[in-house]
This record gives structure tokens, C-alpha cells and sequence, in this order.
């Protein structure tokens, strides 16, 4: 009886592995792949009118350096007083969660609003690499803008930045990688908080943001990266109205994980790590989860992260709601 079931459990065998490797080389069986996820920031000023910006750009690339899946958005914060010349602080939104509101369409007579044009900039670019993505001119209206993009996105001023933060996300040296065989998602976000930190010599407005990306794959969170920044913006007030804005002497552009160890936190406050190491430690926390459970993170006795989290949780939470 052995002798009879050995040469058919060989020949079940055989064509096992032979049916397997061909539906392996026809993509019948997915393969996993490795990607990159990685987020970057472009910071610029328009100090005649009393306002900064801070674009985020969050990518996934794979082992060509191709983009998979880009996601940007754009904060705007405009310095204010009121009527006593006192002044306001107020949290700002996001011009992908302004939506309609932000009015291009409604008061600029716009091709599209700035959430649908930056959602086209984002389709456009992906599948390039970073040096196709620069290539682009950063004239919307230049004969040498590529009809394609243009047909959605004529928004000049917002181009070179969707760029630099790109170029950031790139260059980024913390980025993280993971492997999935599914349909990478991905979400942004940004977290502003904003307070009046003014002494008795200068009016100050610190911006504390906080910045999360998470990609999605297979109902699955795959990868998850944090970034912040803290800028010091200084104003003028006189006969109660802001007449000039600046950023106060000191203040730093780069975000934290630009900064990396030159941040200090090992060598001048005796960390068990430096931020960038302890803040993808929480990330990490996030993998592996549906977008909609991350409320029951932990925001303390995370291992390898002693720095406060409550703040890096919410920028997860928000980033995850993003993902599409």
C-alpha cells in the first residue's frame, strides 16, 4: 500500500509547487513589497500680511524611488488683533478641512477649490520620481506648465511648496519602511496649537504643530511616522494694528526630526533617546491596527518613549481619519 501512495503523494506534490510557481509568475499569488513612508515640511512667510504657512507633504515610495501615494495640506496662520490692539489667538484649520470654505472658487472665480486642485497635484506626481516631480515648473501659467496638470491644479503659489515638502519628505533620513502585498492608503494631518507667549519687551506667538502620516493597507495600519515643530513668530502692534512680523530671533525652521540629534534631548537633557527615536516608537504602537482604533493607544509606559504623547496620539488619530 506505501508503495502504491508514495508516487501520487510525489506527483500531488509536483504539481503543487508547479501550480504555485506559475501562479507566482503570473501575479495570480500577490508578492509582498517594501515601501518607504516618510513626511516633509516646507515652511514660508508672508510677513507683509502677517502670515506664515507650513505645508505638509507625506509620501510612500517604493524601491525605485517612485512615488505610490502622495498626500499634502497646507496651514495658514495670520497673525490678528482686535479692536483694542490686543492679540488674538485663535486656532486655524487646514486648507484640506476648509474645503469649499476657503473660497477660491467662491471669491477667486478658481478652476477648482484648493482641496480638489492639491488632490490633482497629488494624482498628477504619482508614479514620479523626485527628480520628475522637481522638474515641474513652478508657473502654472507658463506654456511649459504640462496641459494635464494644469487642467486641475493653476494654483502657482502653492506648487513650489507641495515640492520643497516633498523634496523634504525625500530627504528625510528618519523615514520607515514595511511590506504589505495590498493597496497602500494614506493619510496626513496637521495639529496646530497656538498660544500668546508674549513678555513684557515682545509680542509673541508661539506655533506648536504637530505632524502624523499613516498608510493603510489590507483594513490594517502599515506604517505610522510623527514629526513637530515650535516656531516663534514676533509682531509689532501700533495704534492697534500689527505693523510688522517676523520670526523672533532664535527661532528655528526645522522640524524636529530635521533636526535630529542636533535637537539635544541625549546630550543636554539625558534622554534615554533622541526625539526622532522615541517619537517613531510611538508610532509604532499605531501598526497593525484598523484607522478607526487608535482611541485606545497608550499615552504613557509606551517602551522607548519617555516624552509626552498625548499630543503625537491625537496627530494619529487625525492623520488615520485622513487616509484614502
Amino acid at each position: 500500500m506505501k508503495k502504491i501512495l508514495a508516487p501520487i503523494l510525489s506527483v500531488i506534490i509536483l504539481v503543487g509547487v508547479t501550480l504555485g510557481a506559475f501562479f507566482l509568475i503570473k501575479g495570480a499569488i500577490p508578492k509582498n513589497k517594501t515601501y518607504s513612508l516618510s513626511i516633509g515640511v516646507s515652511v514660508s512667510e508672508n510677513f507683509a500680511k502677517s502670515k506664515v504657512s507650513h505645508t505638509v507633504a507625506a509620501i510612500v515610495t517604493d524601491k525605485d524611488g517612485k512615488i505610490v501615494a502622495l498626500r499634502l495640506d497646507t496651514l495658514d496662520y495670520t497673525a490678528k488683533v482686535d479692536e483694542n490692539g490686543a492679540l488674538v489667538i485663535a486656532k486655524p484649520q487646514t486648507k484640506m478641512e476648509l474645503g469649499s470654505n476657503y473660497g477660491m472658487v467662491a471669491w477667486g472665480s478658481a478652476i477648482a477649490e484648493w482641496d480638489a486642485q492639491a488632490k490633482h497635484f497629488e494624482s498628477y506626481v504619482t508614479g514620479m520620481t523626485l527628480e520628475q516631480v522637481l522638474a515641474i515648473t513652478n508657473d502654472m501659467q507658463s506654456p511649459d506648465a504640462p496641459a494635464d496638470l494644469v487642467a486641475g491644479c493653476t494654483i502657482s503659489s502653492s506648487v513650489p511648496e507641495f515640492k520643497n515638502a516633498i523634496k523634504k519628505a525625500f530627504d528625510n533620513q528618519y523615514k520607515t519602511t514595511f511590506t504589505t502585498t495590498g493597496t497602500v492608503k494614506l493619510g496626513v494631518a496637521i495639529t496646530p496649537a497656538v498660544s500668546d507667549t508674549s513678555d513684557n519687551d515682545n509680542n509673541l506667538i508661539t506655533l506648536k504643530y504637530g505632524y502624523s502620516a499613516i498608510a493603510e493597507a489590507e483594513g490594517k495600519i502599515v506604517g505610522a511616522i510623527l514629526d513637530e515643530s515650535e516656531n516663534v513668530l514676533k509682531v509689532e502692534i501700533e495704534n492697534k494694528a500689527i505693523t510688522l512680523a517676523a520670526w523672533n530671533s532664535g527661532n528655528k525652521l526645522q522640524t524636529k526630526l530635521e533636526q535630529g540629534d542636533n535637537y539635544g534631548m541625549v546630550a543636554w537633557g539625558g534622554a534615554n533617546g533622541e526625539w526622532y527615536a522615541q517619537a517613531q516608537n510611538y508610532a509604532n504602537t499605531a501598526i497593525g491596527k484598523a484607522t478607526t482604533g487608535l482611541t485606545d493607544l497608550p499615552i504613557e509606559n509606551v517602551a522607548g518613549c519617555t516624552i509626552y504623547m498625548g499630543n503625537m496620539k491625537q496627530t494619529l488619530i487625525k492623520a488615520a481619519g485622513n487616509v484614502r
